[in-house]
């Protein structure tokens, strides 16, 4: 019988915290829990373009909302 490299939580939310980061030019630090009996290589791929969307999300969402520390400096 083969073995299947595991899918963890820490790849979905690294993928995030990453995309963040460099989306932000700030540390972040993201925490979270996937499970999901039995999954597929497809579902798999499907998880991590998801998390990648979810950072895609979030840098939009808090950078609309961000205060300008430019200004805020003056």
């Amino acid at each position: 019988m083969g073995t299947r490299k595991a899918f963890k939580d820490e790849q979905v939310c690294r993928k995030v915290a990453e995309y963040v980061a460099a989306g932000l030019g700030r540390t972040v630090v993201c925490t979270g829990g996937v499970h999901i009996d039995h999954i597929s290589p497809q579902q798999i791929r499907d998880t991590l373009d998801a998390a990648e969307k979810t950072g895609r999300a979030l840098v939009s969402q808090i950078s609309s909302e961000a205060p300008d520390t430019d200004r805020l400096r003056q």
